[in-house]
């Protein structure tokens, strides 16, 4: 499930406002003051470019994730890949001979991530810290895909990943 823009609160509460000083507030009318309409449209404004800061900022970090998850694994030194290397390690699985193919948010509080093993095995994993530090989560599924992976929507991605391993 996509997360949903921060930037929708303030156009809903925009679209609200506007409604009401179309259709409630008289012509030449305030819904406040002067003074009050005023200090609400600057409030409005603020949250809106606090919000559209916030989306970039997460926009960012998914990208930056999408991009180099394999180079993360393994030398990152956010808690987040500090803890994953972690877990995975204490799956019995090297992390320096392993590639991450795929890795997003896929929830609120929960990662996705898909990963390939020196002697071709395929994971696929799901981080999750909910009601934790992103650097405190557990691996919260564990499935080895190994022998269904082609049924998968990842095949080709797997593929490529797997015939990298035999260069």
């Amino acid at each position: 499930m996509k997360k949903i823009p921060l930037t929708i609160i303030p156009i809903i509460t925009i679209i609200i406002f506007v409604s009401l000083f179309l259709f409630v507030v008289p012509k030449e009318g305030d819904l406040i003051s002067a003074g009050g309409d005023f200090f609400l449209g600057l409030t409005i404004s603020l949250l809106f470019f606090l919000c559209l800061f916030l989306d970039i900022v997460r926009y960012k970090k998914y990208k930056i994730i999408r991009n180099h998850p394999t180079h993360d694994l393994n030398s990152n030194s956010d808690p987040l890949w500090i803890r994953i290397r972690k877990l995975i390690t204490e799956k019995g699985i090297d992390t320096n001979t392993s590639h991450v193919i795929d890795f997003f948010t896929d929830d609120t509080c929960l990662y996705f991530g898909l990963l390939v093993t020196q002697n071709k095995r395929v994971i696929q994993f799901d981080y999750d810290y909910l009601r934790k530090d992103e650097g405190e989560g557990d691996l919260k599924t564990w499935n080895d895909i190994t022998d269904t992976w082609k049924a998968t929507p990842w095949k080709r991605t797997i593929e490529h990943a797997l015939n990298r391993i035999n260069l």
